[in-house]
């Protein structure tokens, strides 16, 4: 397919589609990056994860594309035994590498289920506006959703029922006659606790038609990652491959938030007390370690037993040349199980609040470098 247009992406568009047609600068790129990366694939994996970057919900193209950055990660630091979805039993694991017998579970720390489903709202109401003629107009709409959501039939009705009091010969005579004052209509739909605004913009004349053009945009949250959100990946991981019998290393990727090392850290080895606060008793950590957490690790064996976290960031869809990435390790693990041109984070006892991790030094924190 030529990569003619030029356009932003529709709703309801899959991020596959838009990339395949689109001609603006850098896309063409990154839809090259994303066909080497699924042809590095096992020729049998490679039509389940093309289905999945074709979705047209964002959530699960994003989980997709993480877990072929880390394949390509791992092709590109030298391993070559890297087994896709091998089969366990809890089901299957994103990888294993075959010659250490080392799985790798690929999980991303991104917008939570109420915003997801509020989003996916909007682009029911949003697919069903983009069904109308919108005649002779350019519509601009912006959805503020509420709790519950209206019949999008209703919603479409009503705005057809706007659309259809202008006149777009008039509104264009108008607009021509004086554009420094001209006002676009406009108008504010409500239903129950949603609201549509909406601007008609009159078309000039042989100007193509067009569908509704939605300021509802994928929104990238730039909240912080916290601790309760880590810990919650984690676990959800462990209880997931609980009969694994073989260590696990999460990747957790954070690009849809700000991770900072210390929220890590006490995610993984326990919440630090506040300086003059009495201490308080954390046991949810992944590793406790007692100066942090207040509590004695367990002695119980766990399974399966997640030996690494590999931590990367700025894997985003529309660029993916600084994907970066620290595997942290337990307490008293030296050196990592997994090798690899990432910085290493471990705990080191004995220091004061807040200087206790250590980012081991001599390592490129670049996990994937594309040409």
């Amino acid at each position: 397919m030529a990569r003619t247009a030029s356009r932003n992406r529709r709703v309801g568009e899959s991020m596959w589609s838009y990339l395949e047609s689109s001609a603006f600068p850098g896309d063409d790129r990154v839809r090259d990056q994303l066909d080497r990366m699924v042809s590095a694939l096992p020729f049998e994996n490679r039509g389940d994860v093309v289905s999945r970057l074709k979705d047209s919900d964002d959530r699960r193209v994003k989980d997709t594309v993480s877990e072929l950055v880390v394949h390509q990660g791992l092709l590109e630091v030298g391993w070559t035994d890297i087994e896709v979805e091998p089969t366990t039993p809890d089901g299957k694991t994103d990888y294993r590498l075959s010659s250490i017998g080392l799985h790798l579970e690929v999980t991303r720390i991104g917008e939570s289920g109420p915003e997801h489903g509020d989003r996916q709202r909007k682009y029911q109401v949003l697919q069903e506006l983009n069904q109308l003629d919108c005649g002779r107009f350019s519509l601009l709409a912006t959805l503020h959703s509420g709790a519950n959501m209206p019949s999008v039939k209703r919603v479409r009705r009503d705005v057809e029922g706007w659309l259809a009091s202008l006149d777009p010969l008039v509104e264009r005579a108008k607009l021509e006659s004086n554009p420094s004052t001209y006002a676009v209509p406009s108008a504010r739909l409500g239903f129950d606790d949603w609201t549509v605004d909406l601007e008609a913009h009159p078309l000039a004349p042989g100007a193509a038609s067009e569908t509704i053009i939605s300021t509802i945009v994928e929104r990238f949250s730039s909240g912080p990652v916290t601790v309760e959100s880590i810990r919650n990946a984690l676990s959800k991981k462990r209880h997931q491959h609980r009969r694994l019998g073989e260590p696990l290393v999460v990747v957790l990727d954070v690009s849809n938030g700000m991770a900072s090392s210390a929220t890590i850290a006490d995610a993984l080895y326990g919440a630090r007390p506040l300086m003059g606060w009495d201490r308080p008793v954390d046991a949810n950590a992944l590793w406790s370690t007692p100066e942090r957490s207040g509590c004695q690790p367990s002695t119980t064996p766990q399974s399966p037993q997640i030996v690494g976290v590999l931590v990367v960031d700025h894997i985003h869809i529309t660029g993916l040349e600084a994907i970066e990435a620290t595997y942290w390790l337990p307490p008293g693990v030296s050196s990592s199980v997994l090798q690899g041109p990432w910085s290493t984070a471990r705990w080191v006892a004995g220091q004061n609040y807040g200087a206790d991790i250590d980012i081991m030094a001599g390592a490129s924190r670049y996990f994937v470098a594309f040409s």
